[in-house]
């Protein structure tokens, strides 16, 4: 009895009418394993090359390249902050941070995306675009390394 109600719940819910749409089914699943599988390496080597320019571009920072490099693996857990947060992150001054998010301005590694003199949020905008360009590549199907 178990297992004729087991067999009815699976025809219930069981979406194919042969072995051979099973089969399909299969296919176009491991496909989709694959291509997201395949996805992902690219943007973890695209967050790799990613990081290797923005330590190479901290290095010009001089005295603040220390503090820089510890902003920037923050960046990674947390792309989008404001000069408190640095600041508390970091064990610096608002002023510090405040200097610092400027410089990371003045390389490229941030984007203030606020357009105010106070209260401004500065945006890890490259690492974030790695992401909707992951979205896009998905909805056009299209696969490219980035630079």
């Amino acid at each position: 009895m178990k297992i004729a109600l087991s067999h009815y719940q699976f025809e219930t819910i069981h979406p194919f009418l042969d072995g051979n749409d099973i089969e399909h089914w299969l296919k176009f699943f491991l496909v989709g394993i694959a291509e997201t599988a395949a996805d992902g390496r690219l943007t973890f080597e695209n967050i790799i090359a990613l990081r290797q320019r923005s330590e190479q571009s901290i290095m010009a920072l001089g005295k603040r390249a220390k503090v820089g490099q510890e902003l920037l693996k923050h960046l990674y857990s947390q792309p989008i902050m404001n000069a408190k947060q640095m600041s508390e992150r970091l064990g610096i001054t608002y002023a510090s941070a405040s200097t610092l998010a400027k410089n990371f301005e003045e390389i490229g590694i941030f984007k203030e995306i606020t357009g105010f003199k106070r209260n401004r949020l500065f945006l890890f905008a490259e690492y974030l675009d790695l992401f909707s360009s992951r979205a896009r590549r998905r909805e056009t199907g299209t696969v490219r390394k980035l630079r």
